[in-house]
């Protein structure tokens, strides 16, 4: 049992190891997105 736990706590810290610098460049990209958006809209006005 002991050794079943310390598996999964591996592959989530692997997973999460994973996923966070994808999220974090996600939110970016679309933050970018989101601000060259804007700039378009302030220069057609």
């Amino acid at each position: 049992m002991v050794l079943h736990e310390n598996t999964y706590r591996i592959l989530f810290h692997d997973i999460c190891i994973l996923t966070i610098p994808m999220v974090r460049t996600g939110l970016f990209g679309r933050q970018n997105t989101v601000n060259t958006l804007l700039d378009i809209s302030y220069s057609i006005q």
